[in-house]
């Protein structure tokens, strides 16, 4: 995955998600969007001190990617957050 990064203004994080037509008709699109809401869902409590936007962009293989796998490259991402202290 590649995550695209943003400070805001709003003192709080969101996040985006987007899944091109290439991974697909709508309902493997959307399947794809909630896998990965689910994996964001589960850092949330980590995530939640940083006040950023993130867009999230699948890489090819998200769709037969484990449940893991899409974790661990959110963790990824908050060891990232942590490092650079955003």
């Amino acid at each position: 995955m590649v995550f695209f990064l943003l400070k805001n203004e709003l003192g709080r994080f969101r996040v985006g998600f987007t899944v091109s037509r290439k991974f697909g008709c709508a309902v493997q699109r959307n399947r794809i969007r909630r896998r990965l809401r689910e994996a964001i869902r589960s850092a949330l409590p980590l995530l939640a001190t940083f006040p950023i936007d993130v867009v999230v962009l699948p890489r090819d293989g998200v769709q037969t990617a484990d449940f893991g796998d899409l974790q661990s490259d959110i963790g990824r991402l908050v060891r990232h957050l942590r490092e650079r202290s955003l």
